[in-house]
């Protein structure tokens, strides 16, 4: 939002600063032209007689002051009446500007002012040529559809409920204790939203299953307060170890929920990955959800989506910096085209 000048104002004055600009200068001439005859002909006379010291030297002297200080002032008027203009049509502007939607994050290595960027996403820059897919993955979930069909990895972890022809989204949602718990309603409207979205699966279904873990042993308190104030990406991580999701690691998103600063952070998520943390004081209701649910929702978009149409944000929908409770097309289709995102990252440095 510019604090510039309304563009029928600045016309007016521009019109009205011409018009006295043009009346000033035909006086100007109108006194100016005969005073130089006079002038030319007093020096022929007096020949080398005009010195800076005498009296015709101070009269050349401040004759010339005036007509470019007249002259300087006009230019000036002109050049501000032009700066004013373009501010108001897009140009510079003549005022401060107001981003409501600036939430800032730092990349892994950033820890300085320099390396906030103008969005939640916290990305990797690790080779790419090294990441895999689980194979089958029909749905594109990363889940394997073996896997899903016995309910369970390899390695144990439990996938309740899963479905190799649709989506499936594990979460395990651990909270401080300076913060209150997902009540039931938020895991209502959590699991009612990725429901919804417009992803059609192989089963011949829509949405996105997200089955939510936020009850003791593993999700729910963490017994401590959650106080983030550490801008790196070590902290995002720093729950996501397999002392707090034992062997979810990697299958399991996870989000933590505590106070989130700077205050004009609601949240932050690795873009691809499997960690966020979100500001667990926002329960006021927003919309048709509470304000935390649509940041999980936010953050959870980051983690499984990553890199989308070459940004991390979208113009609207739930990945947008506005309020918008729906699906961008542009998310939808990258989800649809490709699945969930695979992190580098958490492949070859946490998995």
């Amino acid at each position: 939002m510019n604090a510039g000048l309304d563009v029928r104002t600045v016309a007016v004055a521009a019109v009205a600063c011409l018009f006295v600009a043009v009346v000033v200068g035909l006086l100007l001439l109108r006194v100016v032209v005969p005073v130089v005859h006079r002038v030319v002909s007093v020096v022929r006379t007096v020949g080398g007689f005009v010195r800076p010291e005498s009296t015709m030297g101070t009269a050349f002297l401040l004759s010339g002051i005036l007509v470019v200080g007249v002259f300087g002032s006009i230019l000036g008027i002109s050049g501000s009446l032009t700066a004013a203009v373009a501010g108001s049509a897009g140009g510079p502007s003549l005022g401060p500007t107001l981003d409501t939607a600036v939430e800032g994050a730092f990349s892994e290595s950033g820890s300085s002012p320099e390396s906030i960027v103008r969005r939640d996403a916290v990305t990797h820059d690790v080779e790419t040529k090294a990441v895999s897919r689980p194979e089958p993955d029909v749905d594109g979930d990363l889940l394997n559809d073996d896997w899903e069909r016995r309910g369970r990895t390899p390695d144990g972890t439990a996938l309740p409920d899963a479905n190799p022809g649709r989506m499936d989204l594990y979460v395990q949602v651990n909270h401080g204790t300076n913060v209150p718990p997902l009540s039931a309603a938020e895991r209502r409207q959590l699991r009612q939203v990725w429901a919804s979205m417009p992803l059609e699966n192989p089963d011949g279904s829509t949405g996105i299953a997200i089955h939510l873990d936020a009850d003791a042993p593993r999700g729910g308190s963490l017994g401590e307060p959650v106080d983030v104030t550490d801008p790196r990406d070590g902290t995002l991580r720093q729950y996501y170890t397999a002392d707090r999701l034992g062997n979810r690691t990697c299958t399991y998103r996870h989000v933590v929920m505590g106070v989130v600063r700077p205050a004009n952070l609601a949240g932050r998520a690795t873009a691809p990955g499997y960690a966020s943390m979100v500001d667990g004081r926002l329960t006021r209701r927003e919309g048709e959800v509470s304000l935390r649910v649509a940041v999980i929702t936010h953050e959870l978009l980051h983690n499984v989506a990553g890199e989308v149409d070459a940004g991390y944000h979208t113009q609207s929908g739930w990945l947008s910096h506005g309020d918008d409770q729906f699906l961008s097309s542009t998310t939808t289709r990258a989800l649809a085209e490709r699945g969930f995102a695979p992190s580098p990252f958490f492949q070859r440095r946490v998995c």
